[in-house]
């Protein structure tokens, strides 16, 4: 193991022990939030650009290591920022800080990945392996796929960097427009699970689908020559 291996796994232990130390997850709710929104709202105002930095900061930590919060946080930006400001903070936020666990699973954790996950994984390289793609720009889309599943799978596999960057930036995009726009109406919200209905998510899956549609109906018509010569 690498001097740089070695630092970054002290690194990540010291992140993951802090957060449980200190119930940093407490902080994460929406009882929270509600409770403190008025203090997050008048900082923003004073302090826009340092509010902006500081709140791109911490998204980025949280999605790169995995920890619990990032919905919330999506949904706390249409509250304290404008619309258009926090769709493009979260949108890059979550893109790199997705990209940082990507890079954190190839480097470092490939075979622990692949044995706790190993359902999971193979069925991930199936898909890959049929519709590279296409293939990971549905799941992206798919918002019943864990998020922090997607990028430690992804590290294991034969995809670059920058691929799955755009990739992710592309398909995270429309669950960021609809958790953001319902931080704009955060005084309704009870649960997180009230920003989707079922018939929505269904919606939403079925859209995913779509990149590999023309594939999957590729597959049928060649079948159907097949049998039929």
């Amino acid at each position: 193991m690498t001097v740089l291996q070695k630092t970054s796994l002290l690194f990540i232990f010291f992140v993951v022990i802090s957060w449980n130390i200190f119930d940093l997850s407490s902080y994460f709710n929406l009882s929270f939030i509600n409770t403190n929104i008025d203090i997050l709202q008048s900082y923003v105002h004073e302090s826009p650009k340092t509010a902006s930095l500081l709140f791109f900061g911490i998204y980025i930590l949280i999605a790169s290591f995995s920890l619990p919060g990032a919905t919330i946080l999506t949904i706390l930006s249409g509250s304290i920022f404008s619309y258009p400001a926090a769709v493009i903070i979260v949108s890059f936020a979550s893109s790199i800080g997705a990209t940082c666990a990507f890079a954190i699973s190839k480097i470092l954790f490939k075979d622990w990945v692949q044995k706790r996950f190993s359902i999971q994984f193979q069925r991930f390289k199936h898909g890959w392996n049929k519709d590279r793609t296409y293939y990971l720009l549905s799941v992206r889309l798919t918002p019943i796929f864990p998020f922090f599943l997607i990028n430690i799978i992804a590290g294991i596999l034969p995809i670059g960097f920058f691929r799955f960057y755009w990739v992710s930036q592309l398909g995270m995009l429309p669950a960021t427009l609809i958790y953001v726009n319902a931080g704009t109406e955060l005084g309704n919200l009870r649960e997180i699970s009230d920003v989707m209905s079922a018939n929505f998510l269904i919606a939403l899956t079925l859209f995913a689908l779509l990149p590999i549609l023309p594939r999957m109906l590729n597959m049928i018509l060649l079948r159907k020559r097949t049998f039929s010569n």
